[in-house]
C-alpha cells in the first residue's frame, strides 16, 4: 500500500456532496468554522472566495477545498448565475487530519485536459445534475479521488525551503524510504538498514529525509506507530493497550504508555475513553445524555424542539424591542405582502403557525393599531403603523437569518428545506 493511502484509510476519509445549487448575483454564505474540510466546485458561472485578508475569484472547473478552522466567504457573480457543488471531507477517527496533512488553508484545483482531473470534475457534475440512484455514494468517492489530486499537486508544487512528509512524497530516495516504513511499521528498522535499502549512504539519507520532511527517519517512524495506535485506540477495534503497543514496536506497555504521553500529552487509556465518547451523538453530549434514545424519531424530534427554540429566542428578542409578537409580525408579514385587504379565513390558512383563535389575535393586533378590519369586517389591512414597524425590523431580521444559517452551503439549506417540508407531511412525500 502507497504512503497517501495508508494515511488516509488510517484517518478513516470519507465525504459528503450536497445537491447543485443556482444562486444568484449578490447571494453569499458565510462559513465560520467547521469539523471538516470544504469544498466547492464550480459547474457554471463564476464567484469569490474570501478568507482573512485574501480573496481569489474561481470559475467553471475549479475546485478548492478550505481547511478546517478557516472561516470564509463565498459570494456569487454579481453577472449572471453561479452554479456550485459543494460538500465536506471528514476524518472519522477523530484525529487532526488537516493538522497531519499539513494543509495550507486552501487547496486549489483546475480541471485540466491533461491530468485526470478533468474526467473527475465532470463526473462530479454530472452525478449531482441528475441525481441518479446512488449518486451520493458516486460523488463521495469522487470529492476524495479529487481531494487526492489536490493533495498530490501541493505536494509536488511546495518550495524547496518549505518541509513535510507530503513533499516527502515527490522526493524520490524521501518516498521510497517511507514506503518501506509504511509498508512494515512494526519492523525495527534502522537508519543504516533504510539507507541500504536505498544504495545510497547512510550519512546522506539521513541529511537528505530530515531536510525534506522536518524530521530524522526514526523520528518520523515513531510518531507513525504512535498515530496508527491512536487511531486504532479511537475506533475501539477491541485490540488490547498491550496488543496496540506490541504492534508499534514497543516491547512492555511502560515504554509505549511514556512515548505516547509524550506525543498526545495523555494516556492510552485516556485517549480510548475519549473516543467511545465520541460514540454517541451530538444531542446526546449537548444534553449529557449517557444513554442512546429508545428510537431514532425521539432523537430527531428533540432535535427539532431544542434547534426551533434557539432559534426562536432571537427573533422574540427582535420583535419586543418593536413593541410586537411573533404572531403578530406573521399577520403583519401576510397583510404587506398581499399589498391589498386579505379576508380573514384567508390570513387564518397562511398562518406559519396556525392559531387556535384568529379572530381574537387579530382583534388584539388591530386594538394596538397596525391594523384594521375593513369591507364589514370581513377582511383586514395593514395600517401606516404597521408598515413603519416592519420597515424598522426587517433588516435586523435579515442579518439574524444570515447569523442563524449563514454557515450552511446552498445545498445544505436546499437539503434541509426539503426535509423539513417531508417532516411535516405524513404522507412522506
Amino acid at each position: 500500500m502507497d504512503v497517501l493511502t495508508d494515511l488516509l484509510n488510517i484517518m478513516g476519509t470519507s465525504a459528503h456532496v450536497d445537491e447543485l445549487a443556482r444562486a444568484e448575483a449578490g447571494w453569499r454564505s458565510e462559513i465560520r468554522t467547521a469539523d471538516h474540510l470544504t469544498c466547492y466546485a464550480v459547474a457554471g458561472g463564476e464567484c469569490r472566495l474570501k478568507w482573512g485578508s485574501k480573496s481569489i475569484s474561481l470559475g467553471r472547473g475549479e475546485l478548492v477545498i478550505v481547511n478546517q478552522g478557516v472561516s470564509h466567504r463565498i459570494q456569487a457573480s454579481k453577472i449572471g448565475q453561479t452554479v456550485l457543488v459543494s460538500g465536506r471531507i471528514q476524518f472519522l477517527s477523530g484525529t487532526s487530519g488537516h493538522t497531519i496533512l499539513e494543509l495550507p488553508s486552501l487547496l486549489r484545483l483546475t480541471a485540466s485536459a491533461e491530468s485526470t482531473t478533468l474526467g473527475l470534475f465532470e463526473h462530479l457534475i454530472r452525478e449531482v445534475t441528475l441525481a441518479r440512484p446512488g449518486w451520493e455514494s458516486v460523488t463521495a468517492g469522487l470529492v476524495i479521488a479529487l481531494f487526492v489530486e489536490a493533495l498530490r499537486v501541493h505536494g509536488a508544487s511546495v518550495e524547496d525551503g518549505s518541509r513535510g512528509w507530503l513533499r516527502g512524497l515527490s522526493d524520490a530516495d524521501v518516498a521510497a524510504a517511507l514506503q518501506l516504513m509504511h509498508q512494515q511499521p512494526s519492523h525495527r528498522w534502522t537508519v543504516a538498514e533504510l539507507a541500504q535499502r536505498l544504495s545510497i549512504s547512510r550519512s546522506a539519507f539521513a541529511a537528505r529525509f530530515k531536510t525534506v520532511t522536518g524530521r530524522p527517519p526514526l523520528e518520523y517512524l515513531t510518531w507513525w506507530r504512535l498515530y496508527r495506535a491512536a487511531a486504532r485506540l479511537r475506533r475501539r477495534d477491541g485490540s488490547t493497550v498491550a496488543q496496540i503497543a506490541r504492534d508499534a514496536g514497543y516491547d512492555s506497555d511502560v515504554s509505549f504508555g511514556k512515548a505516547f504521553r509524550r506525543e498526545f500529552g495523555r494516556t492510552p487509556g485516556a485517549l480510548r475513553r475519549e473516543g467511545s465518547s465520541r460514540t454517541r451523538s451530538p444531542l446526546q453530549l449537548e444534553l449529557k445524555k449517557r444513554l442512546p434514545f429508545d428510537f431514532p424519531e425521539q432523537e430527531t424530534g428533540l432535535n427539532l424542539f431544542k434547534t426551533a427554540a434557539f432559534f426562536q429566542g432571537d427573533y422574540e428578542a427582535l420583535f419586543t424591542r418593536h413593541g410586537i409578537r411573533s404572531t403578530w409580525y406573521n399577520v403583519l408579514r401576510i397583510l404587506r405582502g398581499v399589498g391589498t385587504p386579505v379576508e380573514l379565513d384567508e390570513v387564518a390558512v397562511r398562518l406559519v403557525v396556525p392559531h387556535a383563535r384568529p379572530l381574537e389575535l387579530f382583534e388584539e393586533i388591530a386594538s394596538a393599531n397596525y391594523l384594521e378590519f375593513v369591507n364589514e369586517r370581513r377582511a383586514l389591512a395593514i395600517t401606516q403603523r404597521g408598515l413603519d414597524t416592519l420597515a424598522g425590523i426587517d433588516g435586523t431580521l435579515i442579518d439574524i437569518h444570515r447569523r442563524q444559517l449563514g454557515h450552511l452551503s446552498p445545498g445544505e439549506l436546499a437539503e434541509l428545506d426539503r426535509l423539513l417540508v417531508k417532516a411535516r407531511r405524513r404522507d412522506g412525500s
